[in-house]
């Protein structure tokens, strides 16, 4: 029984610093730099008229697009230039200033969580940080915005 509340303490104080340490990683303003798509059930025919309008849309509104996961809870999405009107603009305005609720096991962030409203997984390859916007098949190349580095 000792043995067991011990492991158990153990295990608490090594996983909630790193908890921390994720949410503080993720906390901040994100730039979206590329858009891709990964063909399957939302982009079975990339080659298509309607496809290609879609997703040359979709390029216009995530391009210098800016996720902000707030240090009180709140997210907020701010769209390129292009993305002020059409279906993107009315998802960005159903998202903003819901809360946000990262799962450190699966690395998802849950844009409002009681309504499901985005799931976003984090990943990372080759050093650099994507967004995998779930409901959608649309990654994110993106870049933690950092105010004190000109150009970021």
């Amino acid at each position: 029984m000792r043995i067991s509340l011990v492991l158990l303490c153990l295990f608490f104080s090594i996983s909630l610093p790193a908890q921390s340490l994720l949410k503080e990683k993720i906390t901040g303003e994100w730039i979206c730099e590329k858009v891709t798509f990964v063909k399957g059930n939302d982009f079975p025919d990339t080659t298509s008229q309607q496809s290609k309008m879609i997703m040359k849309s979709t390029r216009e509104a995530f391009t210098h697009a800016r996720f902000i996961f707030g240090a009180d809870g709140l997210f907020r999405l701010k769209l390129g230039a292009a993305g002020a009107k059409g279906i993107w603009a009315e998802h960005a305005s159903m998202t903003n200033g819901k809360p946000w609720a990262l799962n450190p096991s699966s690395l998802i962030i849950d844009i409002s969580p009681k309504e499901n409203l985005m799931s976003i997984r984090v990943l990372e390859k080759d050093g650099v940080d994507l967004f995998y916007l779930m409901e959608t098949g649309i990654v994110l190349k993106m870049k933690k915005f950092d105010p004190a580095v000109k150009g970021s």
